[in-house]
């Protein structure tokens, strides 16, 4: 397995593919309410959590469960620019705009995972 992913997201299609996509190259993924994935990043480990959130929502989740200890990878998926997040004070290791190819989540999984298993 290549590590387990919180996936986030209020958008019909990223819910169905996004999961498949990813544990066909070996990902297991739980798709999770924004409260579910906070009570889930406290009491379990994930690799990383992708949120396909708004701006305000996605800043929201990223400081509750930054309060709530939550020190992992977080990968933004959004129809907005880096500007527009920007603005929202909303801070990501990865940001990915929409349409996504879904090969683009897979390489950036890859990289986030690949340092934090390196330390960095």
């Amino acid at each position: 397995m290549q590590g387990r992913v919180v996936l986030v997201s209020t958008d019909l299609a990223i819910r169905r593919i996004i999961p498949t996509v990813l544990s066909q190259t070996g990902y297991h993924v739980d798709l999770l309410s924004p409260m579910e994935a906070l009570g889930f990043v406290c009491q379990h480990e994930a690799d990383v959590v992708i949120l396909d959130l708004g701006p305000d929502q996605a800043a929201c989740f990223v400081r509750l469960a930054g309060r709530l200890k939550w020190r992992g990878p977080t990968i933004i998926l959004s129809a907005g620019t880096r500007a527009d997040l920007e603005m929202a004070e909303l801070s990501a290791d990865s940001f990915l705009r929409k349409p996504i190819d879904p090969e683009e989540i897979v390489t950036a999984l890859g990289e986030l995972t690949s340092a934090a298993a390196a330390g960095g």
